[in-house]
């Protein structure tokens, strides 16, 4: 049966694989359901109907559940192949929200921004928790503020220093 092949064969994605998998979620889930969306409408799938819409129901139930986990949109920016391009192609950016606001869906999303708002997010807890950020310091240049860490602070020093003190500087 068709049907089961589909989503074995999405079982088997992430069953097979020795490395991260984690990129494979958000195309995954897109690929099942439309699939199983094709089929619910193909005249060959009348007597499993119901069944189908049981099972997209199941599944979109998961998968609106992902927006709430930035990890599945980090893995598909960071992913070589994917980037910014697969956001763009799959689920639109300014123009198709406008287009799908004109239609009536007050509630649609720009989806590259809404990544990119995850990786700014993402990237400031980081940083505000990483252990290898240091206490900022504040430094006016040119009579504007600008904060650095420590490290920054001393590496911008020895770009500044005296060549003569040569490699001793750095200790």
């Amino acid at each position: 049966m068709l049907i089961l092949e589909d989503a074995n064969n999405i079982q088997q994605v992430f069953s097979a694989k020795k490395e991260p998998t984690l990129w494979h979620a958000l195309p995954t889930f897109e690929h099942l359901l439309s699939a199983w969306e094709k089929k619910k409408d193909d005249p060959h799938y009348t007597i499993y109907v119901n069944a189908l819409e049981a099972g997209l129901k199941k599944i979109m139930k998961y998968y609106l559940l992902l927006d709430q986990k930035p990890a599945f949109v980090l893995a598909l920016l960071l992913h070589p192949y994917f980037k910014l391009n697969y956001i763009k192609m799959a689920w639109g950016g300014e123009e198709e929200q406008k287009a799908k606001r004109l239609k009536g869906n007050p509630h649609v999303k720009n989806w590259q921004d809404e990544a990119m708002k995850i990786v700014k997010q993402t990237m400031q807890q980081y940083w505000a928790t990483c252990p290898c950020a240091g206490p900022v310091v504040a430094l006016t240049v040119n009579s504007t503020t600008i904060t650095i860490d420590k490290f920054d602070l001393h590496c911008q020093t020895l770009i500044t220093c005296d060549d003569n003190e040569g490699w001793q500087a750095e200790l």
